[in-house]
């Protein structure tokens, strides 16, 4: 009911959805738990609480690998008018899925993708 299903077509009968389908392993939802250093998370932390452990949880939509390579996937459906404007806006959440899906892992992330429904198409993230 969220999404229009021409939106949902287009997904499905897509590049992306074909490289997903195709993977070696697939993971939908996948749950995490890791602890990392604070000061990953809050950079301006003094350097004694910087290099306090937390504990971090999040839910990466997809993954998947291809090879030794993990592929991250985030679902957008909010409405965006620019690929640059959804970057911006989930770079931070992506590159901490990133380092947290390789140490969980022990394999590269070598793609984060953020696929947005209102543009409909996947958009790169680097960094």
């Amino acid at each position: 009911a969220v999404l229009p299903h021409d939106k949902l077509c287009g997904f499905f009968d897509g590049d992306l959805y074909r490289r997903m389908t195709a993977a070696d392993e697939t993971w939908r939802e996948y749950h995490f738990i890791v602890d990392v250093p604070a000061g990953t998370l809050s950079p301006d932390l003094p350097a004694e609480m910087a290099a306090e452990t937390v504990v971090v949880q999040g839910i990466a939509d997809c993954v998947f690998r291809e090879g030794d390579r993990l592929i991250l996937v985030d679902y957008k459906t909010d409405k965006v008018d620019t690929p640059a404007a959804l970057v911006d806006r989930y770079r931070s959440q992506v590159l901490f899925y990133k380092q947290a899906l390789e140490k969980i892992f022990g394999l590269p992330v070598t793609e984060m993708l953020l696929y947005s429904f209102a543009l409909g198409e996947a958009v790169e993230v680097t960094g």
